[in-house]
C-alpha cells in the first residue's frame, strides 16, 4: 500500500509518519506540504506542494492507495479569508484530486468532535449518530461541519471510494501545543466551582493509532476518537 499524508510536517503527522514506517503492509509514504519533515524516513518521500494545488495532488494521487488528509491550520492565524482558504478550499481541492484519481480507494479525514458544536443542550456522551451542529458557531467547529457536509454529498457520487471521518477531541501528549494544553500546564489555572462541564483529552500516541486502524482496515464512516468517560457517577476517568 502507498499512502499519501497532507500536512506531512504538522503535528498529527509526526505522530502517524513512525507509525506507518514500523509497517510492513506500507510500501510508500508520500508527505505533502509547503514545509519540509524535520525527521527522515526510509519509506518517506517529500514533495512541497499546496493543498490549493489540485492538478499537482492529482499527479500525486495517481500513485496512491490512500490519502490521509491532516493539513489544516488551527494556530496563530488571524486572517480570517486566508484561514479559509487554507482549511475549507484546501480540503475541497484535496477532496477533488480524489474523486479524480482512480487508484485512491480511501480517504482518511481529520475531522473534530467540534463540528458537533459547543450547545448546551448536546447530549453527554455525544455518539455518531449525533447530528453536527458546529456550522455557524466558531470558526473551526463551523470549518469541520461545512467539509463534513461535502464529504456526504462526496460519498453520494463516488460510492466505490472509502471515506473515513476522524472525530478528535482535543489531543496531548508531549509533543503536543494547543490551546488546552496550554491551559492546564499554566502556572496558574482558574476554575469555576459552579461550572465544570466535561473535558475529554486524547493522547497523541491513541490519535495516530486510530489512524493507523482507519488506513489498514476495511471501515467506512465517522468515528468518534476520546478518552473514557464515567457516564454513571459523572466522574473524569483516568487519562
Amino acid at each position: 500500500m502507498k499512502i499519501a499524508i497532507t500536512g506531512s510536517s504538522g503535528y498529527l503527522a509526526s505522530c502517524l509518519i513512525p507509525l506507518l514506517e514500523k509497517e510492513s503492509s506500507i510500501k510508500e509514504i508520500v508527505g505533502i506540504d509547503v514545509a519540509p519533515s524535520k525527521k527522515q524516513y526510509s519509506k518517506f518521500t517529500f514533495q512541497r506542494v499546496s493543498v490549493l494545488d489540485t492538478k499537482a495532488l492529482e499527479n500525486i494521487f495517481g500513485g496512491v492507495d490512500c490519502v490521509v488528509h491532516l493539513a489544516f491550520n488551527i494556530n496563530g492565524m488571524h486572517n480570517k479569508k486566508l484561514l479559509e482558504q487554507l482549511n475549507l478550499e484546501g480540503s475541497r481541492s484535496v477532496i477533488r484530486a480524489v474523486a479524480s484519481s482512480p487508484r485512491v480507494k480511501k480517504l482518511v479525514f481529520s475531522s473534530s468532535i467540534a463540528a458537533y458544536g459547543a450547545h448546551g443542550d448536546n447530549p453527554v456522551p455525544l455518539t455518531e449518530e449525533s447530528p453536527l451542529k458546529g456550522k455557524g458557531t466558531f470558526f473551526y467547529a463551523d470549518q469541520k461541519h461545512r467539509l463534513e457536509e461535502d464529504l456526504n454529498e462526496f460519498e453520494k457520487k463516488y460510492p466505490e471510494k472509502s471515506i473515513v471521518r476522524l472525530r478528535l477531541c482535543t489531543t496531548t501528549g508531549p509533543t503536543a501545543y494547543n490551546e488546552t494544553v496550554t491551559l492546564y500546564t499554566a502556572p496558574l489555572f482558574i476554575a469555576f466551582p459552579f461550572n465544570q462541564p466535561p473535558v475529554q483529552l486524547l493522547h497523541e500516541e491513541d490519535a495516530a493509532r486510530g489512524f493507523l486502524l482507519a488506513i489498514l482496515r476495511n471501515v467506512r464512516g465517522a468515528f468518534n476518537l476520546g478518552s473514557d468517560w464515567d457516564y454513571s457517577s459523572k466522574q473524569h476517568a483516568q487519562i
